[in-house]
């Protein structure tokens, strides 16, 4: 079982906005530090997968200016949720796990 990990995925706000969401296990209490290279990590895997499966996606979101949030989770059973409420919807996703 994975220790850390966070998800990031794309999603829209809106019909004409694009933004990377990265969800953030709270569960794990990772340093403000360790938090952030996770985030960081997980911004630039789902960027890269979007910009391999998802192209206009990625263009998209970057000509946005490249919105990202970061949200917390609880826990595993929080984020496992997430994670296949983006595969139902077609989300381009990537997790990261430490």
């Amino acid at each position: 079982m994975p220790s850390k990990c966070q998800e990031s995925r794309p999603m829209s706000t809106s019909p004409d906005s694009t933004t990377l969401a990265v969800l953030v296990r709270q569960d794990l209490a990772m340093s403000p530090g360790k938090t952030a290279a996770q985030v960081a990590h997980a911004a630039v895997g789902c960027s890269l997968k979007a910009r391999k499966q998802a192209l206009a996606l990625f263009e998209r979101w970057r000509s946005e200016h490249g919105r990202i949030v970061v949200l917390g989770v609880e826990g595993l059973e929080d984020l496992d949720a997430h994670r296949q409420e983006a595969k139902e919807h077609q989300l381009v996703h990537h997790a990261v796990t430490d």
